[in-house]
């Protein structure tokens, strides 16, 4: 169980998210820190107790280094912890879901992305190779940003229902099958609410750069509702021209022949079809209820329907899976040549069934992947 004291709250969460990093959260660790400001210097001071071990942490920065005293007093506690712990990580002390926007804002205000890597290095902690790859980034997100107006949106069309609960999951709080009872009724309601949505966006000028059908599974809808709502959809001239539409397909148990051949015919682009790992075994501990094989099948279908891109998500650190398994699984895929690979690091919710039940202390096999 980790624990956080701090003195200032707005901290609290990326203490704890650093510590996780770092630390079993099965052991018991009390992290205490305190911020003091000294003109442009802040300090962030206190102890991290680990069960029987006490640590001494301290460290300071420039608020001027870091544009605002909160990203400095973060800075200075994720220094402070790490080298309270005498720990390095390929990210430093960044943590969250977007470390990109720190580059992004130097970026913005003329800095150079060599002095941004230097930057990251020095006032992050990040290897050489992380701080490259996000100032790469970060000069590639402005580069699309700017070809952006206020006018210009992604639409996102949720489909908040899934034909199974993973065991990592809690996105669904009772049995899949009775919700989709009532999909019938939510697509109804969904085309009502496109057409004003169509009619309020085209009145005010808004154009639509991208569109993305999530979820849930979109997939779990019958190729007459992906018909319903995507004839909808087309009944308004703001969804004619748009740049890129993708239909999230995750469930390969969900696609077949006709389905695909309905998104394609609405000029969908991009579907994702996610097999997670190509460990039958790992799959059915998980709760998936399709096999490597059924995913193969799903894939060769997209290809054959002529979609201009395929995405595949993997999931690193799946419980039961190993470095071995995890390799193989990426090796599969990529045999595949799909255009998109997005990898996910596993993660249990809160009132998943792992969770609760307490499977989701991991092992050395379950983390052995991260070195690769």
């Amino acid at each position: 169980m980790i624990t956080i004291h701090c003195d200032n709250n707005a901290h609290r969460l990326d203490a704890y998210h650093l510590l996780c990093i770092l630390f079993d959260k099965s052991r018991e660790i009390t992290a205490t820190l305190s911020f003091a400001i000294q003109g442009d210097r802040v300090n962030c001071s206190g102890v991290l107790q680990l069960e029987d071990t006490t640590l001494p942490l301290q460290a300071t920065t420039l608020i001027s280094r870091h544009k605002s005293q909160k990203r400095a007093e973060n800075a200075a506690m994720g220094k402070a912890i790490l080298e309270g712990c005498n720990r390095k990580l390929p990210y430093g002390y960044s943590v969250g879901v977007r470390p990109v926007k720190v580059p992004l804002s130097y970026i913005k205000s003329g800095v150079s992305p060599d002095e941004i890597t230097e930057f990251l290095q020095t006032d992050y902690g990040m290897a050489k190779r992380n701080a490259e790859i996000l100032s790469a980034l970060a000069l590639e997100e402005l580069t699309w940003e700017q070809t952006l107006t206020e006018k210009d949106i992604c639409f996102y069309l949720s489909i908040p229902f899934y034909p199974t609960r993973c065991s990592y999951c809690s996105f669904i709080s009772s049995a899949a099958p009775n919700h989709l009872k009532i999909l019938p009724y939510y697509v109804e309601l969904l085309c009502k609410e496109i057409a004003l949505l169509g009619k309020a966006l085209q009145e005010n000028g808004y154009n639509i750069r991208a569109m993305y059908m999530g979820g849930g599974t979109p997939s779990v809808l019958t190729a007459k509702q992906l018909e319903q709502i995507f004839t909808r959809l087309y009944n308004y001239p703001i969804f004619f021209n748009i740049g890129e539409i993708t239909v999230e397909c995750g469930r390969p148990d969900t696609v077949d022949e006709e389905k695909l051949n309905i998104l394609k015919a609405f000029h969908v682009d991009r579907i994702c079809i996610n097999p997670q790992t190509t460990q039958d075994e790992v799959l059915n501990a998980i709760g998936r209820c399709h096999t490597t094989s059924r995913f193969y099948h799903a894939f060769e279908l997209a290809r054959k329907a002529g979609f201009s891109t395929l995405n595949c998500d993997l999931i690193a650190g799946l419980p039961g899976d190993t470095r071995a398994g995890f390799e193989q699984s990426i090796t599969d895929v990529l045999a595949l040549q799909p255009e998109n690979v997005t990898i996910h690091t596993f993660s249990a919710k809160k009132s998943a069934y792992l969770t609760t039940t307490g499977q989701t202390n991991p092992t050395k096999a379950d983390t052995d992947w991260v070195d690769f």
